[in-house]
């Protein structure tokens, strides 16, 4: 759901749509006066960037509520569950790494299994345009790699 301050993003597309629609009404979009013409223009444009701004803007909060930065600690905590969570991680980012998802659900608690749901659908959305992401997956590879060199 989106809160206050990421619909207020919206406010000035809703202003700017209300003007075209003005204009469309009084028939002034499709008019033949230079004056008509350039409103018209002006119009299309400020929604068209209105349009923009909250669409990056959206975006952006979406993956500020990234789950891979929420549940970061717990994905890193080190513990069994914790560690599957990792590698599901791992291999979201490059299927060659290894999970087995079934033991992770079956061992996991509720919370557990959310989280790992969590992880599943936001990489369905976003994939590795989510920077939150893409820097979890990179830690946790070079964690590994430190480790294997260390055992």
């Amino acid at each position: 759901m989106l809160h206050l301050l990421e619909t207020s993003k919206f406010t000035p597309v809703i202003g700017a749509a209300q003007r075209l629609l003005d204009m469309i009404e009084n028939g002034k979009l499709f008019s033949e006066d230079p004056a008509d013409k350039a409103e018209a223009v002006i119009v299309a444009d400020t929604l068209q960037t209105n349009v923009s701004a909250a669409g990056l803007a959206l975006e952006d909060s979406v993956l500020e509520d990234s789950p891979f930065l929420r549940h970061r600690e717990t994905i890193l905590g080190g513990y069994s569950t914790a560690q599957r969570l990792a590698e599901l991680t791992l291999h979201l980012w490059n299927p060659h790494n290894p999970v087995q998802l079934g033991r992770l659900l079956r061992n996991a608690d509720q919370r557990h299994k959310a989280i790992a749901f969590e992880l599943i659908a936001s990489y369905a959305e976003h994939g590795e345009n989510d920077p939150h992401f893409m820097n979890l997956a990179d830690e946790i590879r070079d964690l590994k790699s430190v480790a294997a060199l260390a055992a």
